[in-house]
């Protein structure tokens, strides 16, 4: 499932004509615009959403993360049950201390075989330079899971989840929803098996693309994370990109 998720973004970004193709389909916040286009909501308050994350970050006060999770549902168009898990909220404030201006291009990862009948057999972990911090990517997955939802499957929410954690760290989680995962892996089934393929194969596009140099300064432009800017572009693209992938539902490797 990586290598398909690899290959994908390779293929998406496999040269600069490809990638100035991607950047037009970004829609013209002036320009002429359907009825249901929410790009415009999503270019203001992008920058919005960031500052106030980082204005109040490690905050464990239930109105900051109130108003953290009515940002993540002003791009879903819902109203949260909001989970509001105490526990949660402080265990992943925490993880906010030691990952939340870490770049995924620059992370170490480190993956747990050991025991097969383990949970977490197969699982990757986020090492520190130094190897003194770690963290199990699922668990900011449960923890994001357990402060916006109640009695939610975990492996069934990432498009909220997803949205919390990148708002929280920005440059270490990539946005996970429907079109992207139609992009890169076809179909209508997604799991957090597809998000963790999707992040270790954008961990190693980062570091291996002959395009990072390029995409570095494009990125810079639009003041975003490398993880962002990707991410939105596949976003932007993705009725285009999708077409390449109709009737395809790959199997859950």
């Amino acid at each position: 499932m990586i290598t398909i998720a690899l290959t994908r973004l390779n293929d998406i970004f496999s040269d600069e004509k490809k990638l100035y193709d991607h950047m037009k389909n970004r829609t013209v916040i002036n320009g002429k615009r359907e009825y249901k286009d929410k790009n415009r909501w999503y270019q203001t308050t992008y920058p919005v959403i960031i500052r106030r994350y980082e204005e109040s970050r490690t905050s464990p006060l239930l109105e900051c993360w109130a108003e953290w999770i009515s940002w993540v549902f002003s791009w879903v168009a819902a109203i949260p049950a909001g989970g509001l898990d105490e526990e949660a909220m402080n265990a992943l404030s925490l993880l906010e201390k030691h990952f939340g201006d870490v770049r995924l291009e620059s992370i170490g990862l480190e993956s747990l075989m050991g025991d097969i009948y383990s949970a977490n057999y197969g699982e990757t972990m986020f090492v520190s330079s130094n190897k003194s911090d770690s963290a199990l990517i699922k668990d900011f997955v449960i923890l994001a899971d357990k402060i916006i939802h109640v009695n939610e499957s975990w492996n069934s929410t990432l498009s909220t989840t997803t949205k919390l954690l990148h708002f929280t760290f920005p440059g270490l989680f990539p946005i996970y929803d429907a079109k992207i995962h139609t992009v890169l892996f076809g179909g209508k089934t997604k799991s957090y098996r597809h998000y963790h393929a999707y992040i270790l194969a954008l961990h190693q596009f980062l570091r291996t693309s002959d395009l990072i140099p390029l995409l570095k300064v494009e990125a810079q432009k639009e003041r975003v994370t490398l993880v962002r800017f990707v991410e939105m572009l596949i976003f932007s693209s993705s009725k285009e990109l999708a077409k390449e992938n109709i009737g395809l539902d790959r199997p859950q490797v």
